[in-house]
Order: C-alpha cells, then structure tokens, then sequence
C-alpha cells in the first residue's frame, strides 16, 4: 500500500473516532473530546499543508487545548511535512508515543460470527455499560465515548462475548465508505487466554466483509506483543506508524 493508502486509512481513522469539537487554525486541524484518548484531542495538518506551506499559529493551535483543559499533542504522520516536525522539534515539543497502524485486505465472504458473540448497536446503552466495564472506562469518558459514538457515519456494530450472562469480551468496529476499522478490543483479565480475543476480531472482520468493507485497519501499540501476534496471525500487517508529540 502507499502514500495514497496510508491518506485514505489515516483519514478513516480520524473519522471513526470522532471528536467532540474541530477548530482549523490555519493548517492546524484541532481535534477535541474532553480529553478522552489523544487520537480524538490531538493536532494534526490539514490536507492543504505541503512541503512549501508557510507554518505558524502552532502556539495558537496550542492555547486552545490549554483553553479546555487538555495538554496539547500533535500527531505525526509519514505524510506530515518536513517542515512541521522540525517547527515541532525546534518548539521544544518532544516525541511521547508511537502507535502502529495494521492492516489486511477483505474477501467475502468470511464466515458466520462466532459462537457466543452478539452483535449490538454501538450506541445501545446495554452495550456500551458493558464495553465501559472491560474497558475500564470511567464515568466521565464512557459519557464522552458515548457522545463519539454518537457522531459515526456508517455502519458500526459493538460486538460482546458472554459467558454466563457476564459480559467477558468486547470489540468496536466501523466503516467509512470501504474502509472498516476495529477498536477498544478488550477481554477480561480473567478470560485471557482462552480465544476470546481472536474469535471478537473474526467477528469483526465479518461484519467489515459483510458491510461492503474491502479493507480492514487498527491501531495498536508496538510494546503490546501479544495484541500483534494476534492481529499478524489473522492477515494484518504493519502499513505505517504515527508519533504524538508533546507541547513543553
């Protein structure tokens, strides 16, 4: 995949993740949720910036986060310029985390859901408490998630495992035109080891396939080995990294 691929699922990305509040300030695109997740609070530059665009107002950009109550990030890409990662380096903003982006093409059709995995709308408040309780989500962010969820465009499923009656895995995944992607996968730390993680992506996947999905991404945190196992071993694989940079 290139740099036209990377454009089109990084830009899915932000949209199935929706903030709260944007606010364009020259090139800075400012992405705000109440703080919830850097990916929805985060700078990054809008589609117009190249190479050749005059930068500044990256304080301004700044201030507004301080405004809400939110430290500032910036989220670099390999297609933000040059010139801004050395404006952001000489601002005295320093590099925090790396998150990897996976993904895999999509042929239909993938099979039935797993066995013991129901299919909810993501906007349900059953669903979401559930999600909330293996997510560990606090009162305040699982309000915030639920405004976001709120705001998705597409096709979107909460997918649940339970055993028992107890809500013991919990996935996110949804589309934006062909693109899908799957989110907050989380199991129970009682649950682990037992498939539930993988039979949640299989559940995800079919879902994407069966939506109209051709392509599949997610993000994931290159120290979190056994999350990359899973996901390299059901097709993914690395398409590109982005870095959060920090204001001083």
């Amino acid at each position: 995949m290139g740099p036209d691929a990377i454009a089109a699922i990084d830009a899915a990305g932000l949209v199935l993740w929706p903030a709260l509040e944007t606010i364009d300030a020259g090139i800075w695109h400012c992405r705000f949720a109440e703080g919830f997740t850097r990916r929805a609070n985060s700078i990054c530059v809008g589609d117009a910036a190249s190479a050749d665009t005059p930068l500044h107002g990256l304080a301004e950009a700044a201030a507004l986060y301080g405004e809400r109550g939110i430290a500032p990030a910036f989220r670099a890409t390999p297609l933000t310029p040059p010139g801004v990662i050395a404006l952001l380096s000489a601002s005295g903003w320093i590099e925090a985390e790396t998150v990897a982006v996976m993904a895999m093409s999509l042929v239909a059709p993938l099979g039935a859901l797993p066995a013991d995995i129901t299919r909810h709308d993501p906007r349900d408040k059953n669903f979401q408490a559930a999600q909330a309780k293996l997510c560990g989500y606090t009162a305040r962010q699982a309000h915030t998630l639920s405004r976001m969820l709120a705001r998705l465009p597409g096709p979107a499923a909460g997918l649940l495992i339970r055993i028992d009656g107890e809500p013991l895995g919990t996935a996110l995944v949804a589309l934006d035109r062909d693109i899908a992607y799957v989110f907050s996968v989380a199991v129970a730390p009682e649950a682990r080891g037992r498939g539930l993680g993988r039979a949640l992506m299989q559940g995800a996947l079919a879902f994407a396939a069966d939506t109209g999905a051709t392509t599949c991404a997610l993000q994931v945190v290159p120290e979190n080995h056994v999350a990359r196992g899973l996901y390299l071993g059901l097709g993914f694989a690395d398409l590109y990294s982005y870095t959060y940079w920090t204001a001083p």
